[in-house]
């Protein structure tokens, strides 16, 4: 439940675009207003739920967090 982080070999961070992201700029989508913090707390605990994690414990709470970057969802 511990988010997952992208990391080279040797441990470093990656820090170069996913497909997933790539696909989502090569659209040239216009940013968005990010969602209330609220709401996006309130998902995250329920997807902990479902997933089977500890929702009383911030890291598998926060594991879950889906993370907005303007155009990026």
């Amino acid at each position: 439940m511990e988010p997952l982080i992208r990391k080279k070999i040797n441990g470093q961070l990656v820090m170069t675009d996913t497909l997933e992201a790539r696909t989502i700029k090569a659209k040239d989508v216009q940013w968005m207003p990010a969602r209330e913090a609220v709401i996006v707390k309130d998902e995250a605990v329920e997807l902990c739920k479902q997933s089977g994690g500890d929702f009383k414990n911030q890291k598998h709470v926060i594991g879950c967090f889906k993370i907005e970057f303007g155009q990026f969802r």
